[in-house]
């Protein structure tokens, strides 16, 4: 059965699960949400008008987006990157990273950056820590994105080559509180008129 005649049974068997120990379902069957799916960029700007950001991991066409429309807009990488107000550090690094704390931070914006952390348990902790009640926004590749399949059938991976991990809702979730931030707000990103929730190309967390 290819994957989506089995995604088609999935969605409608009333109880596609049935054949499975209530244990099993109990420990490895989650509930995802049936949420908004909003345009990445256009939602992460809309949350940084007018605002002092923080932008960690900020190498990218995002951060100058950013510049239009922040108050105020520091970045945070680990390999320079020309722009106002930049601060190279590695952020996995406890010590280093307290060093750059910021006394004015409205918004914290960590895009695309925690699958590409080796300990980023370590960066969760030093961020809470560092910034307990300021809003910060993770976004990250959801792992069952649609478009992979497309690529394993060939026997390739569609994977950027620093990715050390890929998260799903349940997993970068479940890394979030356990490393005590809480999620106020879940968002899927993009893929809304091609994929049921779930197999979107991404995830968006709002917590404190």
């Amino acid at each position: 059965m290819n994957i989506d005649a089995l995604l088609h049974n999935l969605l409608n068997t009333k109880d596609p699960f049935g054949h499975m120990a209530p244990e099993y379902r109990k420990k490895y069957l989650h509930k995802i949400p049936d949420t908004e799916v909003v345009q990445r960029e256009k939602f992460i700007l809309a949350k940084c008008i007018d605002k002092v950001v923080l932008d960690i991991g900020c190498g990218n066409s995002l951060h100058k987006a950013l510049q239009e429309v922040g108050k105020k807009v520091y970045g945070i990488d680990i390999v320079h990157y020309d722009s106002p107000n930049f601060i190279l550090c590695d952020v996995t690094d406890p010590v280093a990273f307290r060093k750059t704390k910021l006394e004015d931070i409205e918004v914290i914006l960590c895009a695309d950056i925690i699958e590409h952390l080796s300990n980023p348990g370590i960066f969760l902790d030093t961020l809470k820590e560092m910034y307990p009640n300021v809003e910060k926004v993770f976004c990250a590749p959801n792992f069952q994105c649609a478009f992979f399949k497309d690529y394993i059938k060939t026997l390739h991976e569609n994977v950027n080559d620093e990715h050390v991990a890929y998260y799903s809702y349940y997993t970068l979730n479940n890394l979030l509180t356990r490393h005590k931030l809480e999620v106020k707000n879940f968002y899927w990103y993009e893929y809304k008129n091609n994929y049921p929730h779930g197999f979107n190309e991404g995830l968006v967390f709002i917590a404190i």
